[in-house]
């Protein structure tokens, strides 16, 4: 709750907070910062996402796509959707990951 306060006062700072849940060693805080993300509709919540793709945790990659699918359905930009989309269809492509 309080990185999403955060996001609303100081979003860098939130950022960066999250940022550092991402990098750590633990799976749940990892889960719980892509959860965090996917309820922050920009197109840098977008991009930190698409990079978190490349995480060889699949329970991880599982989160960030289903975090992926959620900002799809919220109103960004088109470039940034446009980039979720193409990000999702090569993990699809390139290791069979069904997305739907």
């Amino acid at each position: 709750r309080t990185i999403q306060v955060l996001f609303k006062t100081n979003p860098s700072e939130a950022f960066h907070r999250v940022k550092e849940m991402l990098s750590n060693p633990l799976v749940s805080i990892r889960v719980m910062a892509i959860k965090l993300m996917s309820g922050i509709a920009n197109p840098q919540s977008a991009e930190i996402l698409i990079q978190l793709l490349k995480e060889p945790d699949p329970s991880i990659k599982r989160e960030v796509i289903t975090a992926l699918k959620s900002l799809l359905s919220e109103n960004l930009p088109a470039p940034a959707k446009d980039g979720i989309e193409q990000a999702l269809s090569l993990v699809a492509e390139k290791e069979g990951w069904i997305i739907k």
